[in-house]
């Protein structure tokens, strides 16, 4: 009896320990697949989001990403009651916006002032500012719908043909880079925004300035949101110039490293093999009845020794050229959705873009006047009317470095995405060049150059355009100051 009972109580501890191995590899099992899951569904969405709640946050975004748990993937909603709520908030963004624009259009002191920073900001740093945002809002949400629509799933298809499923780092480091991004920028500028309202409120109407400051963080997203896209393009194109350059190396090398074994080497490695058979027992007969005469006349169909080493060698060459004919044709596909993302981007935020870059120059100027003439000239009045005079030479200040750093940033991801084109068109050339290289895959990489160098040109005459905008408004920026040194 005492023999069963613990005979019972031992086979009652190894079943609970089954049982909680059991639940540990359920968790495991669980854990992995969640990881697993959560692998899959990763995508541009996933590491865009952070710069998606943000947009829909100032009303730049008339639609809805959602995680459809069947396919693993996100879907756009363009309808529903989301969507109608999000766009009934961004009417009243735009709404309070034009209602700056108002006030700041019926407080214009052009002829009561002779400062010319003063008449530039009245006349054309103030009002390009709240035009600028609601041409981004009216562009985003109303004129260029679709066109976003578009823009997000181009790239989501272009992640599908570069990316083959394997971006879970690259969307996570962007996620990360991103979110980081955005709370170092606005985590500072939202405190001055705040503080820089409530104190020209003083000196105006708070309602103004507080509106004016929405208009900023509202051009501020779309230039962030112009930025990432080119971000994107630039990544896209450096990760198709290294599979371009990883797939010709690959296969050169595979090319160059074969060699075939001589009819001594292969009877040296066969006699060297040890008789693992014999070892087992393997009778002689049944060895022996291997070399029958059927069995070698079955054999015997397709002799391998029928086929020459050149032989050998032709057909992997054809089977690489045809793998490398294909390969380039997959890059050029992809190229040219990247290109068509250029373009639909281009659509998008062009007209946004130029009005940007416009407002920028006036803000500089404007800014700069204020700064240089105030502290030289009117120094002294400013401490009599000014309760603080430090600061309002620091805001002008800190708006300068906001103008010309947006305007650099713009330029700069554009000069980028220009720059990357470049470098894919010199290793296509390099390409060309390397010996001994078939007449079609020749042909192919040619007709690849010959479509980066055209749309590289279509991106250039687009630069030429935004150079000789820049131009036109350095020209502005000398009428202004030969004016003013006439004025005085």
């Amino acid at each position: 009896m005492y023999l069963c009972v613990c005979q019972y109580t031992q086979d009652i501890g190894i079943l609970k320990e089954r049982t909680a191995c059991c639940a540990t590899l359920y968790k495991v099992k669980s854990c992995q697949s969640y990881i697993r899951s959560t692998i899959n569904s990763m995508d541009i969405f996933y590491a865009l989001k952070p710069l998606y709640f943000l947009s829909k946050f100032v009303g730049l975004i008339s639609f809805s990403l959602h995680f459809d748990s069947r396919t693993g993937k996100h879907i756009i909603q363009s309808t529903g009651v989301l969507n109608f709520v999000q766009n009934v908030y961004t009417f009243v963004i735009f709404c309070g916006i034009t209602a700056g624009f108002v006030m700041c259009v019926r407080h214009v002191h052009t002829k009561l002032s002779t400062n010319p920073a003063q008449v530039v900001r009245d006349m054309f740093s103030a009002p390009a500012n709240f035009i600028t945002s609601m041409t981004c809002i009216v562009m985003m949400t109303v004129i260029n719908r679709k066109e976003m629509i578009k823009l997000v799933t181009k790239l989501r298809t272009i992640d599908d043909i570069l990316l083959e499923g394997k971006g879970f780092k690259i969307y996570l480091k962007t996620r990360r880079r991103m979110l980081t991004e955005l709370v170092v920028i606005f985590g500072v500028l939202v405190p001055f925004l705040c503080y820089d309202s409530y104190f020209f409120g003083q000196l105006s109407s708070s309602a103004y300035e507080a509106m004016s400051r929405v208009s900023i963080a509202v051009n501020l997203t779309t230039v962030l949101q112009f930025l990432w896209t080119m971000r994107f393009f630039r990544h896209r194109l450096w990760l198709l110039n290294q599979k371009v350059l990883d797939s010709f190396c690959l296969q050169s090398d595979s090319l160059r490293k074969h060699t075939y074994a001589s009819c001594s080497d292969r009877w040296r490695r066969f006699f060297q093999q040890p008789f693992t058979g014999l070892e087992e027992g393997l009778c002689s007969n049944k060895i022996c009845s291997v070399f029958r005469e059927g069995n070698i006349r079955k054999l015997s169909v397709l002799p391998i020794s029928d086929i020459k080493q050149n032989d050998l060698r032709t057909l992997q060459q054809q089977s690489t050229s045809s793998d490398t004919v294909s390969c380039i044709l997959n890059l050029r596909v992809t190229y040219n959705h990247i290109y068509e993302g250029t373009l639909i981007a281009n659509s998008i935020y062009g007209i946004s873009i130029i009005f940007t870059l416009m407002y920028c120059f006036v803000s500089t100027v404007s800014h700069t006047y204020f700064t240089f003439i105030d502290n030289f000239t009117n120094f002294d009045e400013l401490e009599k009317k000014m309760p603080n005079v430090g600061y309002y030479i620091a805001t002008h200040i800190i708006w300068i470095v906001i103008s010309v750093g947006k305007t650099v940033a713009i330029s700069g991801s554009c000069h980028m995405v220009k720059e990357e084109s470049k470098i894919l068109v010199n290793n296509l050339q390099k390409l060309q060049l390397r010996h001994p290289i078939r007449p079609d895959v020749l042909l192919h990489l040619q007709q690849f150059s010959t479509q980066v160098t055209w749309y590289s040109h279509v991106q250039g005459r687009v630069a030429v355009k935004y150079a000789t905008l820049v131009t036109q408004l350095v020209g502005l920026s000398i009428v202004l100051r030969e004016s003013y040194k006439e004025g005085y």
